[in-house]
């Protein structure tokens, strides 16, 4: 199924990664802009569609982790469990959220990470959330043996997704009177930040097939041989 060594290596280190990740975002990391709230402020950190991907990942690898360490009856459902977080959650927003991420920054960062986080958020804190996601999945395709979903079920899971967090962050300008990302506030209406939201699961639909196609590539060449 995969290179057991090397992916039980792989998932135990990057899980425990996570930990520490979680660890320092909420309880050390020094955001500006966050002061007046006691840590941790989750309702801080959780508003972000990046902070959701950095909790998919934790709970993917320790997934991942326990299918490498777990030989019962019922593995099969924890691998199951692992291929679904991986291909629906993982995988897409792993290959989605660095070219984004950084697209925006490159136009004017002040819209999606502030230059004051500069001086107190460290940098490789931020490459861990918008840069090696993306390094991770590649390994991760690299590694495993993963079940992909049918194209019909991929393009539901990438419109649900895109739906979720977009009530989420209109709920959030409900209470606040903003989105979450500064560059959704720069649409004159809703319905263009909804146009908005289905052209990013457009982008992670492309992921998804994209991560599929590379799998599947890698595998059969490793069954043929």
């Amino acid at each position: 199924e995969d290179s057991s060594h090397m992916s039980l290596f792989f998932h135990l280190s990057i899980f425990l990664f996570w930990v520490y990740y979680h660890y320092y975002d909420f309880y050390v990391a020094d955001y500006p802009d966050e002061r007046q709230y006691p840590k941790p402020c989750f309702k801080c950190r959780l508003r972000f569609l990046t902070s959701w991907n950095t909790v998919f990942q934790a709970i993917y690898y320790f997934l991942a982790l326990l299918s490498d360490l777990y030989r019962g009856s019922n593995r099969s459902l924890v691998v199951s469990a692992r291929d679904f977080v991986f291909t629906s959650l993982v995988c897409t927003l792993g290959l989605f959220i660095p070219p984004v991420f950084w697209t925006i920054y490159a136009i004017d960062r002040e819209n999606i990470y502030p230059k004051i986080y500069d001086a107190t958020v460290p940098v490789w804190k931020n490459h861990a959330a918008h840069t090696a996601i993306g390094v991770f999945v590649i390994i991760e395709l690299l590694l495993v043996n993963h079940k992909f979903a049918s194209a019909k079920q991929m393009i539901v899971r990438s419109l649900l997704l895109s739906a979720i967090y977009g009530a989420f962050a209109f709920w959030l300008k409900s209470i606040e009177g903003r989105f979450p990302y500064g560059v959704l506030n720069l649409f004159s209406n809703d319905l263009q930040v909804v146009a908005f939201f289905l052209g990013l699961a457009f982008i992670g639909l492309i992921d998804q097939f994209a991560a599929r196609v590379m799998h599947d590539f890698i595998w059969s060449k490793r069954k043929a041989s």
